[in-house]
């Protein structure tokens, strides 16, 4: 099993945007109930446009990427984050399936994390369950943000 120290972080480069794009679109499609009542075309032809607007249009987002160690361009987790004025916010951090429970998305976080609030576009079911349980209430919901 992978330990945390087999990882580095890094910035995306142009090659990562097919994955980050691609995993973006299915995690969050299946990470909501509230998404199977719509089709998965009619999900993507309008999510397309907000990641795209995210990825390439906003000059203060950013996406950190979490690779191996030993190849830089497998990606093992990532985090979209957006500077916006005085506060943070993340619009996604996604983990693969098989490294889930090392603690990633919570390193990834607190590499970007400064203040004491922190806005997040897009909520899962998992993430509204987390917290739930921590009752941290740093963390505040604003999908309009994106």
């Amino acid at each position: 099993m992978s330990q945390p120290d087999d990882f580095t972080f890094r910035p995306r480069q142009h090659q990562d945007i097919p994955f980050i794009q691609s995993s973006w679109a299915q995690s969050y499609f299946g990470g909501r109930a509230f998404h199977k009542g719509m089709s998965a075309k009619v999900f993507h032809e309008h999510h397309r446009p907000i990641r795209d607007r995210i990825l390439y249009e906003r000059g203060n987002a950013t996406v950190i990427v979490c690779c191996s160690k030993e190849d830089p361009w497998l990606i093992i987790a990532w985090i979209a984050v957006e500077q916006l004025d005085d506060s943070l916010t993340i619009h996604y951090v996604y983990v693969k399936e098989a490294f889930k429970g090392l603690g990633i998305a919570r390193r990834l976080v607190n590499m970007v994390s400064k203040g004491d609030v922190i806005y997040f576009t897009h909520l899962t079911d998992k993430m509204s369950k987390i917290a739930k349980a921590r009752r941290d209430h740093r963390y505040k919901y604003v999908p309009h943000l994106v």
